[in-house]
């Protein structure tokens, strides 16, 4: 779902800016400035999808954004030169509710089926998905409609509706998937794959806590020596062996007893 709704959007932005720009000859800044409903859609649905999710789970957030998407794209295979701005901005405030309502849930779906070690790499994966999805849109966004730049608005405006289709496919994809996945199959099989998991997590554990015993226990036990024993006279030079018991007649740390005929220590383990 990552890899679709981001994908989606990336073909969005390229097709827009070059829409904007190059058919209705606005600038940069003023092209910015009518994307604000794609920004105020984000940041006015983002954190009370957030709780929506927290509260009644993903589903109606996925079902949401896959059909704000598909209607925008829908939407826009209808975009012309002479298109009303009003209309325009429109269907722009659709992709803002489409961006607004489909990370939340798209976080909560990965990480719900991993137990919690893995929560790092369930969101990694979705992080992975946003990633490479942007980029497979724009880039094939770039293949359909960047040829036709060069011959005008029209041309442009007509070989973009291939981009748009695209999109319209994207989100009745987001929309399939968010009613599958939050499904009661789908949930019991994610129940069943964070428990086995778990219990692959519980049983690594113990194996490493047991190995970190028993490493414990050997080297505060065993000492390897490389002389004979030390005679306790003033040349005695301070030794310590990995135990931190020191030499007969070595300089040792207040209160630190010496232990006659240890030997000079060369390694431990």
């Amino acid at each position: 779902m990552a890899l679709f709704a981001l994908c989606g959007f990336g073909a969005f932005l390229f097709v827009t800016t070059q829409y904007l720009q190059d058919v209705r000859g606005m600038s940069a800044l003023t092209a910015g400035l009518c994307l604000l409903p794609v920004g105020a859609g984000v940041v006015v649905l983002s954190p009370r999808t957030g709780r929506l999710v927290g509260a009644r789970g993903p589903r109606l957030p996925l079902v949401a954004s896959g059909a704000a998407l598909a209607l925008g794209g829908g939407a826009s295979i209808w975009l012309g030169p002479a298109t009303p701005l009003p209309a325009v901005l429109a269907i722009y405030l659709l992709f803002g509710i489409f961006l607004g309502t489909v990370n939340p849930p798209i976080t909560n779906t990965a990480v719900s089926g991993m137990p919690r070690s893995m929560a790092g790499v369930a969101t990694s994966l979705a992080s992975t998905g946003r990633q490479t999805g942007t980029t497979l849109g724009v880039a094939i966004s770039g293949t359909i409609a960047g040829s036709a730049l060069a011959r005008g608005g029209t041309a442009f405006t007509s070989a973009e509706r291939g981009v748009w289709w695209l999109v319209l496919g994207l989100g009745v994809g987001i929309l399939v998937l968010g009613v599958l996945s939050t499904g009661r199959w789908a949930l019991d099989t994610a129940g069943r794959a964070a428990a086995l998991f778990e219990e692959v997590d519980r049983g690594r554990r113990r194996e490493d806590v047991t190995e970190s015993t028993l490493l414990t226990l050997a080297s505060s036990s065993i000492c390897i020596w490389a002389a004979g024993p030390v005679t306790a006279t003033a040349e005695t030079k301070p030794v310590a062996c990995g135990c931190g018991t020191y030499a007969a007649g070595a300089d040792r740390p207040t209160g630190v007893e010496a232990v006659p005929g240890h030997d000079d220590v060369r390694t431990a383990v």
